[in-house]
This record gives structure tokens, C-alpha cells and sequence, in this order.
């Protein structure tokens, strides 16, 4: 057992050894590099120390200097600003990395999110070639935000015709396309004989007007022959 405490009890007591140095646990965050002292090191009653503290980092080179956000380092070795991709082009690439990954509950919610961004810059782009300016378009998208169906050329007015859709369908259709062009372009690329492109499935040059062998065109439509011609082959309706 320790000696009790009290306020008579001397400083020296157990209790009191045990505590640790507050000074060591408070210059433990700074660097110390040791520099040999000319004169003889008398302990801290002499005001000598043969230690010098450096609070900044001198061992960064040029190439290691973070650049500011928003800029990255180029191959002059100088900071260049960031080139600046789409939403469209960024939901791609997740879209990408999410089925890599398997998470493909993630990448439909980005395929309807690239749906929506997509139908809002087809509807963006038709206002702006029909001459209307920003606030042209804000009036225009401001008088139908609150009526039944979608604007989908942004003139103001909603045809019951034709624009009977909302957009929430409209992304829904849309993710559904995107779904198809993507296992599309993914049976395309896995045929040596074709390639993908314009987003459409075409034949390689070289293979044109070759036939696959062994195949019965008598019973064929004349798509079907049209797209075995082409050194393609035809498959649920459509020419690969």
C-alpha cells in the first residue's frame, strides 16, 4: 500500500513519481535533427541543448509540393489546371467501376441518374437551337414544372400527344436503353470480325461481303441476308 495522500504529505510519494512528464509528451509532435554544439552541453541550468527543432518539412523536392486544388502537376513540373469532364462522362465511368466491382445495384441508380442528365441536355440543347436565352428557358421550364406530363422540348407547352410521359418514365426508359446498349456494345467487342462505334456494332475492315459458311440463306429475310453479306451474324432481330 502507498502512503495516503494529505495535504502534509511530502511531494516525493509514489503517487506523484508515477506521473509522467507533460514536457515529453508535448515536443513529441515536433522534428528534432541533432546538430553537434561547438561548446559542451551543461545541462538545462547552462541554456544548452545540442538539439535544434525544425517545425517545418525542408526534405520536399519539387516534384513531391502538392499542387493547389482544383490543379494537378503537369510533365513541365508545374502545376496545371484540371480538365474538366461531364456529369455524363463521370456517371459513365462509375457505371464502369460498379460493375467491375459487382455492385450493380449502384450502377443501375447511376444509369438512371445518367438518364435524367441526359434527357435534361436534350431538352437543353432544343431550347438553345430555337434561340432561347437563360431566362427564356427558366420562364419556359418554370410554366409547365407544376402540369401533368414533361416538356420534353422545352417550349413552354406539353402535348398531350406526345408528352403524356413524365420525366420519372422517361429516366426509367432511359436506363433501360443504356442497360441494352451496354451488353450490346459488350457482345460487339467480343466478336473479332467487329467494333464498336457511333454506337453501333460495324464490321472490322477486311470482313465485309463475307459470308458466314454453312449457313442456309434460302429461308433467310433479306435483312437477314443483308447482315450475312456483311460477314455478320443475325441474332435476336438484330445484325452483330
Amino acid at each position: 500500500m502507498g502512503k495516503k495522500i494529505t495535504s502534509s504529505s511530502p511531494l516525493d510519494t509514489i503517487a506523484f513519481d508515477a506521473i509522467p512528464s507533460t514536457w515529453q509528451y508535448s515536443n513529441a509532435i515536433t522534428k528534432h535533427s541533432y546538430t553537434p554544439s561547438s561548446t559542451s552541453y551543461g545541462g538545462p541550468a547552462s541554456g544548452g541543448s545540442p538539439y535544434t527543432s525544425t517545425n517545418t518539412n525542408t526534405n520536399l523536392t519539387g516534384d513531391e509540393k502538392p499542387c493547389p486544388p482544383g490543379k494537378h502537376m503537369g510533365e513541365t513540373g508545374t502545376c496545371v489546371k484540371n480538365k474538366k469532364t461531364s456529369r455524363g462522362s463521370r456517371l459513365k465511368k462509375g457505371i464502369a467501376e460498379d460493375e467491375a466491382l459487382g455492385k450493380t445495384a449502384s450502377a443501375a441508380r447511376k444509369r438512371k441518374r445518367l438518364a435524367g442528365w441526359q434527357t435534361a441536355q436534350k431538352k437543353r440543347t432544343g431550347q438553345i437551337e430555337a434561340g432561347k436565352t437563360f431566362g427564356g428557358r427558366l420562364i419556359s421550364n418554370i410554366s409547365t414544372a407544376f402540369q401533368k406530363g414533361y416538356d420534353a422540348d422545352g417550349d413552354g407547352k406539353i402535348d398531350p400527344q406526345t408528352e403524356t410521359k413524365s420525366r420519372h418514365d422517361l429516366k426509367v426508359e432511359g436506363a433501360k436503353d443504356i442497360k441494352t446498349m451496354e451488353d450490346n456494345r459488350a457482345k460487339c467487342v467480343s466478336d473479332p470480325k467487329m467494333k464498336w462505334e457511333n454506337k453501333k456494332c460495324v464490321p472490322k475492315p477486311g470482313t465485309q461481303n463475307k459470308p458466314y459458311p454453312n449457313i442456309n440463306t434460302s429461308s433467310m429475310t433479306k435483312e437477314q441476308k443483308d447482315c450475312s453479306n456483311q460477314g455478320r451474324r443475325w441474332h435476336n432481330n438484330q445484325c452483330w
